[in-house]
């Protein structure tokens, strides 16, 4: 779960499109909040070693480094 993870944030997807797969793949025994949240914890890994922003992160990166109008 954690390579799958991974590599949805290398290819650039969103948290919530990542997160959104949890209940296919919580193994019994499991929650699907707890798989959730695991899947939460990759996440914030892999974009920090990566320094991969989230997509809604980048977004507002950009819209905020552009100038105001006068």
């Amino acid at each position: 779960m954690v390579r799958l993870v991974a590599h949805m944030v290398a290819l650039g997807r969103t948290d919530a499109e990542i997160i959104g797969l949890a209940a296919g793949l919580t193994l019994n025994g499991h929650s699907v909040d707890d798989t959730a949240r695991e899947m939460a914890k990759a996440m914030r890994g892999a974009r920090a070693k990566w320094a991969i922003l989230s997509p809604i992160s980048r977004t507002l990166a950009r819209v905020t480094r552009r100038p105001l109008s006068s």
